[in-house]
């Protein structure tokens, strides 16, 4: 037997259709050919496999006696089958027009006092259908509120994200601890350089003297600040926060004419209140940013703040 012969016959080999003679030399074979003897498994298998998942489904009673009905007696009949499957299909049928009428029925009791007439409802049907209304205004009512308030709040957050005086203004009320302490400016100014790998300039603020440094954040954005406090009055504090002008405009925006102002001249200083009633100064010098604020309404920043290298 060649291999071709032997591949028509995997088939019906696997399936036990042969004789006893053809299966001799089916199996004779394939004990030669070692590529047949693999197909033959490979197809044994899968037959195993499908025979395993193939679940076996009784037949309801109801099909097996309207089939036995119609065919009893009508063996020689050649529309016998025929015959049973019309009998099942309008026994299914029938029995859904009953489910559906008994439902029906059900429905219309609950909902009419007379269900035939149809005419007026029952007053526990009436009265649950307008609690059922009025809670789902209410509902919707209180999703509208929801959404206006977590509208409210992500604008809130944005508009403080976005606004660096705002920013600066917040950064101020928070509780800070400082890196150092010192009254020198050269040694904060060195502790500053050493977070922006650039030298800064930290500048005077007139009858105020430089007390502590720390590295704070706009956003992720590393922002030096450092506190002033006054000669005269230790509760008056002005605090002065240092970021690069790249690094900053990530993660705190300045209007763009006032970004082209302060970029015109060193000694543009620009100011605002904010809502909370903080003033803010922002100003640049090269390539850093710089915002300050105090916790006196009567400080004027504009006038205390300059740039010690000025010479007037």
């Amino acid at each position: 037997m060649t291999c071709k012969e032997v591949q028509a016959l995997i088939t019906a080999a696997v399936d036990g259709e042969l004789d006893e003679k053809t299966m001799k030399e089916f199996f004779a074979a394939l004990d030669k050919c070692e590529h047949c003897r693999a197909e033959y498994e490979a197809e044994l298998q899968t037959k195993r496999l499908i025979r395993q998942k193939i679940k076996k489904i009784k037949a309801p009673q109801s099909l097996v006696d309207a089939i036995t009905r119609q065919t009893i007696g009508k063996t020689d009949s050649s529309n016998a089958p025929f015959d049973a499957a019309v009998a099942v299909q309008a026994d299914m049928a029938e029995s859904q027009r009953q489910t559906l009428g008994s439902w029906k029925q059900a429905l219309l009791e609950a909902i009419y006092v007379n269900p035939s007439a149809q005419s007026r409802s029952h007053t526990i049907f009436a009265a649950g259908l307008a609690i059922s209304i009025l809670a789902m205004l209410i509902f919707a009512g209180f999703v509208r509120q929801r959404q206006n308030a977590f509208d409210a709040e992500m604008q809130i957050e944005a508009s403080a994200k976005s606004n660096i005086f705002d920013i600066a203004s917040q950064m101020f009320r928070e509780p800070q601890t400082p890196d150092i302490k010192s009254k020198d400016a050269s040694v904060i100014a060195n502790h500053i350089r050493e977070i922006f790998g650039v030298p800064v300039v930290i500048p005077t603020v007139r009858m105020f003297h430089p007390s502590s440094a720390r590295v704070g954040a706009f956003g992720n954005v590393n922002v030096g600040e450092v506190r002033f406090v006054h000669d005269k009055d230790p509760k008056t504090v002005v605090a002065v926060y240092i970021a690069r002008e790249s690094e900053a405009l990530k993660n705190a925006t300045i209007e763009e004419e006032i970004m082209r102002y302060i970029s015109e001249n060193g000694r543009n200083f620009y100011r605002k209140t904010c809502p909370s009633g903080s003033q803010v100064v922002v100003w640049k010098w090269g390539e850093m940013i710089y915002a300050a604020t105090t916790n006196n309404a009567e400080v004027n920043l504009l006038a205390a703040i300059s740039n010690p290298h000025w010479l007037n």
